[in-house]
């Protein structure tokens, strides 16, 4: 059963004498599959109701959630409003 799919760009360990053991781990990119699919079709559905301003990046320490809110005001060119949610 598949739930998370984790692509490296690389995993590497170093032991030897007289030196600390290092193991390093870089991540490309984390894909949800089988029941957790739905993450990526909500993603989906969100970036195509909501447009370029929806984004979801996930990463190994957290899942950020972000939407761009365009605020205008009396004679000003529109600001944005950064929402986030983080975990």
């Amino acid at each position: 059963m598949k739930a998370i799919i984790i692509n490296f760009n690389e995993v590497s360990f170093i032991a030897g004498t007289n030196q600390k053991s290092k193991f390093e781990v870089k991540i490309r990119d984390v894909q949800f599959a089988g029941a957790f699919s739905f993450v990526q079709a909500l993603e989906a559905l969100f970036k195509k109701l909501l447009g370029d301003n929806f984004s979801v990046r996930i990463s190994p320490q957290n899942v950020e959630i972000q939407y761009l809110l365009p605020i205008a005001y009396a004679g000003h060119l529109p600001s944005v409003l950064k929402i986030y949610c983080l975990k």
